[in-house]
């Protein structure tokens, strides 16, 4: 699933509820998504594919993003008001990135315990207001 390859305006709430198999792909670094209203997400897909979520702004406090069961996953330059995010059971060939976000909202991150490859999950320079963030991983979590 490719969404808002060029990004995107949406005047209102955006859902996405994904239960199969292949990548997941919103967003693009070069253009800004954003959402007015909340955010809600629940994803489960197979630890053979990619999830990423890049430049995702929404403006509107409340909302829930969980993704389940990715290669690895790249979050990266999102701007989310949301109660959380949640990403687990997350493995195969991938790192686990979660780069340069302002995130409001508590934020669990949790491999799947077959995870035992050389890579890692790593958070850089993310930005939070108000919330405490916890993260529960199996794997190296570089700060």
């Amino acid at each position: 699933t490719r969404l808002f390859a060029n990004g995107a305006t949406i005047g209102g709430n955006f859902s996405y509820t994904k239960n199969s198999t292949g990548a997941s792909d919103l967003g693009i670094l070069s253009s800004k998504t954003s959402i007015a209203g909340t955010i809600n997400m629940n994803v489960t897909q197979t630890t053979a594919n990619d999830f990423t979520m890049h430049r995702i702004q929404n403006l509107t406090n409340g909302g829930s993003i969980i993704i389940n069961n990715t290669k690895g996953f790249s979050v990266q330059q999102d701007t989310l008001q949301v109660n959380s995010l949640s990403i687990t059971g997350y493995s195969g060939s991938e790192y686990g990135r979660l780069y340069n976000n302002q995130i409001t909202g508590n934020i669990s991150l949790q491999d799947a315990s077959t995870y035992t490859t050389s890579y890692s999950t790593t958070l850089q320079r993310r930005i939070r207001h108000g919330i405490q963030s916890r993260i529960f991983t199996r794997r190296r979590c570089d700060r």
